[in-house]
């Protein structure tokens, strides 16, 4: 089997490119890093930086897409993006600050780590995780639970 070295990127459609780009430019300070132009079928995409590890996201618009993400909940479907951070609560209140729509607010994941969520324009979800050591991350459980 072929190795896989890691997530390059990951694409979403969506209903407004210029605005979806502009988002997370503001949200994440995304750096565009490529724009692409199919002028026989109308498409454009746009990469955007994901953090600083090379990973990207690819955000295309196609003619005639004009509903945010909404998925039936019988069907398979995307659930989320999620993006690795150093401090959750810094992150997510930078995010809250600047107007992000918040699905939930920092809390203890099921596995190693803390997490939080936030909706992009489109309605795509956008995970958000500090990692934790197994030990600290077994504190917090404990904690909780008392």
């Amino acid at each position: 089997m072929a190795e896989i070295l890691r997530l390059e990127h990951a694409g979403l459609t969506v209903t407004d490119l210029d605005a979806s780009v502009a988002w997370y430019r503001r949200m994440f300070g995304c750096e565009v890093v490529q724009e692409l132009h199919w002028p026989e079928t109308g498409v454009r995409a746009t990469y955007v930086s994901l953090g600083k590890d090379g990973s990207l996201l690819e955000l295309f618009s196609r003619p005639g897409t004009v509903k945010a993400f909404a998925p039936d909940p019988e069907m398979a479907r995307y659930e989320h993006i999620c993006v690795q951070v150093a401090d959750i609560d810094a992150a997510f209140a930078e995010l809250e600050a600047k107007g992000a729509n918040v699905a939930f607010a920092p809390r203890l994941a099921k596995r190693h780590g803390r997490i939080a969520m936030v909706i992009d324009p489109d309605g795509f979800r956008i995970e958000l995780l500090q990692v934790l050591t197994a030990e600290r991350h077994a504190e917090l459980v404990q904690a909780v639970g008392r």
